[in-house]
């Protein structure tokens, strides 16, 4: 193992912010048709606890995890509270909610980088899984926002796309258009292992680094060791009990990390189905 836990890192390397866990996709390949926690958005008084170490801290922020951030009524005040800590801030979104005027906001308050989340490599595999969505206005969105952002560097744009079987036969054709557009192209493997009952043996679980250098902050204040917690089942505190650094060092973590330490991933129902370490191509 490359990480001891005795020995995590002083403070988390990264922190994810869940705006929200709603919708307004149908995705076939995605957790949330199974998750059964709450659905909410996160509130001012939640948000601002966060804030206030991701300001002393400076703290590199995502707002991701298992929603469509931008259906937070005040995602572009919250960007730019986050902005205001001098703290780099990311954002992954499936696009729909990106009007010219909240791209122009977006390229304004210097966001450092923005996701634009796809599935498959062509209009009949998106369609086919991103129930609720539409390949081409989705494309039309891309372009919209290159051509806003022009010469600037910020935000740096992302075009991220996940394959199942069967898919991805335009892989290469996809990855050229889309450099035009965008700085970067990511092509990965869906993610399905939840959905079945597979259970990864210890000895083929891919390494997890997640404990060690990262937490994430539910939209009701949970804080998870885990970035693909879609139901809390790795809950070590909530942010109105303790401070951030205080869940960092806390009993319910360090177990978590001895127990990552010794590669007995198979303790945990939620980290025994997962092979996300293993997914990038």
């Amino acid at each position: 193992m490359d990480y001891d836990a005795d020995m995590p890192s002083k403070f988390m390397h990264t922190i994810d912010v869940e705006l929200t866990n709603t919708c307004n996709f149908r995705c076939t390949f995605c957790c949330r048709k199974i998750m059964k926690r709450k659905q909410g958005f996160i509130s001012d008084e939640n948000f601002q606890l966060v804030l206030i170490e991701i300001s002393e801290h400076r703290i590199p922020t995502r707002f991701i995890r298992w929603g469509e951030p931008f259906l937070h009524p005040k995602i572009l005040d919250y960007i730019k509270m986050v902005k205001d800590t001098g703290a780099p801030l990311h954002i992954t979104t499936n696009g729909t909610m990106l009007t010219e005027d909240v791209c122009r906001s977006l390229i304004d308050l210097e966001l450092d980088s923005l996701i634009f989340s796809m599935q498959g490599t062509s209009d009949k595999e998106y369609n086919a899984t991103r129930l609720n969505g539409s390949y081409d206005a989705l494309a039309d969105k891309i372009r919209m926002f290159s051509e806003m952002r022009g010469n600037k560097e910020k935000p740096f744009l992302t075009v991220t796309t996940t394959l199942e079987k069967g898919q991805g036969k335009d892989r290469e054709r996809f990855i050229g258009y889309w450099k035009q557009y965008v700085d970067h192209v990511r092509v990965k493997k869906t993610v399905l292992t939840w959905f079945d009952n597979t259970i990864l043996s210890n000895e083929n679980h891919p390494v997890c680094y997640e404990p060690f250098r990262q937490l994430s902050v539910n939209w009701n204040g949970d804080v998870t060791a885990c970035c693909g917690d879609y139901d809390g089942l790795l809950v070590i505190g909530n942010i109105h009990d303790n401070s951030l650094m205080e869940l960092w060092n806390n009993d319910v973590i360090v177990g978590i990390r001895n127990v990552f330490s010794k590669g007995y991933y198979n303790y945990f129902t939620l980290c025994s189905k997962c092979d996300f370490g293993s997914i990038t191509e």
